[in-house]
């Protein structure tokens, strides 16, 4: 009785600990897993061969109440907090999505960069996304939020403002791409929340009336 009251504990503790790894230690990941599940088990607003919008991003997409700021319906809203390029790109790989998307918004390379990754590697990365979505999502309008120049991140801002110049560039050449920018660098108060990193309502409402005139036009 007492090997296996020890067996039963040790089972406990592992069992405590590969949640604790899941869940607190990589939500990313945990987040990934969430909706791919959901994915596949139809537990999304989103019917088969119905046409549908999907935002892909980190925290600042993930954070939007779409009820509540976006027309053009039905949405998916697949944001993932702290989530990094590379994260977006496993679960596009893995997720089972049908492909009739009118448009893709997407807000990606702010962790990244302010991670330390060089922004010519944001620029790889980001560039081999954005292909993969116009080749998974052939009749969809990409559209791209440049990254927001919040306040909490000031170190990075000559970065962002670098990445976000890319942008425009890869929008100016490319049809299918449209970039969004909320505000100039000298515009940005009273946009943020009191962290000074996430989108207050008039950040979002600047954002997201910009996505309802695009795909109202």
């Amino acid at each position: 009785m007492a090997v296996l009251m020890r067996a039963l504990v040790i089972f406990a503790l592992l069992l405590v600990l590969t949640i604790y790894n899941c869940v607190v230690k990589d939500k990313v990941n945990w987040q990934i897993a969430k909706y791919l599940y959901a994915d596949y088990v139809g537990g999304t607003h989103v019917l088969p061969n119905q046409p549908y919008n999907l935002l892909l991003g980190s925290s600042t997409l993930a954070n939007l109440n779409v009820d509540n700021y976006l027309r053009c319906q039905p949405w998916l809203n697949r944001g993932i907090g702290s989530a990094k390029i590379s994260d977006i790109s496993d679960y596009v790989r893995l997720a089972n999505l049908h492909d009739h998307v009118s448009y893709v918004v997407v807000y990606m390379g702010e962790n990244d960069i302010s991670d330390n990754m060089s922004v010519d590697l944001v620029k790889q990365q980001f560039l081999a996304l954005l292909q993969t979505f116009k080749h998974r999502f052939r009749q969809a309008t990409i559209v791209v939020l440049a990254i927001k120049y919040a306040p909490a991140r000031q170190d990075s801002w000559a970065d962002f403002e670098e990445f976000n110049h890319y942008l425009q560039t890869l929008a100016d050449q490319d049809e299918r791409v449209r970039l969004i920018q909320v505000a100039e660098k000298s515009q940005q108060v009273g946009l943020f929340t009191g962290d000074n990193l996430h989108f207050n309502h008039r950040g979002y409402d600047l954002f997201t009336r910009q996505v309802n005139a695009l795909c109202h036009s």
